[in-house]
């Protein structure tokens, strides 16, 4: 069996889409068109008329967006023209239509039944949201304040009834910008668990700052049903009681600690199953660069170079007694250890990045 959805108001006469399971898992086969989907299909229904679709109009348009779609015709460039349609959109008064097609497959019979879901994706404090995200997708959530002029921090309380996902929050000023796939920091939520808390803290109001808070969940091995509230704390509470995701401007200074200046070289050496720390510090002012933390192996341009002679990790906000990260790279390539911090990653505050000699004799680095 498989399930098809088409979401360009019509059906293709070959039928092909990109958006499609073909394999089950726990007996389900399930397809979501998530918010960023949705409104993107929407402002292209709409011919990009509404404000909030941006300025950023695909090509493929035509040209007066008024062609019948049914018509084959396309604008200039792009896709080339549109699918040959066997059925084209229905006047139901609505923007567009989605279909959904089960096909079977063999020669044996199958009974089904389906069902559509519709997820909210604005959360309202203290109001709960039922939803579920099945392997192969992804459900995004988001929660803004009008509190003009101040910040605001706010705690995501989730309840799992079934299965696994990974869960990342990020600041974005508008769904271009919002998290496409999963990156560190993130949280991995188990079942088992049964609940879970991720906090955002510090974040400025929607009408003068346009911030608003993404909740990103990617299905993990089996569907996840779940319910999601919104509820709002203290800045303080919040920076105290900080654990998984992104949780804005939370600071944890230590000792001993070098800070690093972008575009200057740092040169140091480990030896044994030494930690070196470096701090990098970065405002909201440098959410619009991507920044690159290289190491380089100074030993590998005077003896035979070990790929694995050192490791290096990066931390956001503070650095764990177990020294544990998603963000690490144990091999050099060329000689060179590299990580990067880019728009999906940032957040305010200071990054630690550390540099580990993995019990392969003195070495020394340059950053």
């Amino acid at each position: 069996m498989r399930l098809n959805v088409y979401v360009q108001g019509a059906l293709p006469v070959d039928r092909k889409t990109e958006l499609f399971a073909d394999r089950s898992q726990d007996g389900i086969y399930s397809v979501v068109v998530n918010v960023i989907e949705m409104r993107y299909q929407l402002c292209l229904a709409t011919c990009f008329r509404d404000p909030s679709c941006g300025q950023h109009v695909p090509s493929y348009l035509p040209t007066s967006c008024d062609d019948d779609l049914s018509s084959g015709g396309g604008g200039g460039g792009g896709r080339g023209g549109h699918r040959q349609l066997v059925a084209a959109p229905v006047a139901t008064g609505s923007d567009t239509t989605f279909y959904a097609s089960v096909e079977c497959s063999g020669d044996d019979d199958a009974s089904y039944k389906l069902l559509a879901t519709k997820i909210q994706s604005h959360l309202v404090n203290e109001v709960s949201v039922h939803s579920e995200v099945c392997p192969g997708n992804c459900v995004y959530h988001h929660w803004e304040h009008t509190n003009v002029n101040q910040t605001r921090s706010v705690k995501f309380h989730i309840t799992m009834h079934t299965g696994d996902a990974a869960v990342l929050v990020r600041k974005a000023r508008s769904f271009d910008e919002v998290p496409m796939k999963v990156v560190p920091p993130f949280t991995v939520l188990q079942y088992a668990e049964g609940t879970a808390d991720v906090t955002y803290c510090n974040v400025a109001d929607v009408q003068t700052a346009q911030e608003h808070v993404y909740v990103m969940f990617d299905g993990g091995g089996h569907c996840m049903s779940y319910e999601i509230v919104a509820v709002k704390i203290s800045d303080s509470e919040c920076q105290a009681g900080a654990q998984g995701g992104d949780h804005g401007a939370v600071q944890t200074y230590y000792e001993g600690i070098t800070n690093i200046s972008p575009h200057r070289f740092i040169y140091g050496s480990c030896e044994g199953s030494q930690w070196i720390d470096y701090a990098l510090t970065l405002t909201e002012d440098d959410y619009h660069y991507s920044y690159l933390v290289e190491v380089e192996d100074l030993t590998a341009g005077a003896t035979s170079p070990e790929p694995t002679a050192l490791k290096l990790m990066l931390f956001a906000g503070q650095i764990p007694p177990d020294r544990t990260s998603e963000q690490l790279v144990d091999r050099a390539i060329d000689g060179i250890y590299s990580l990067t911090i880019n728009r999906h990653t940032f957040r305010e505050g200071t990054y630690y990045a550390s540099v580990h000699c993995e019990e392969v004799g003195s070495q020394s680095d340059c950053h």
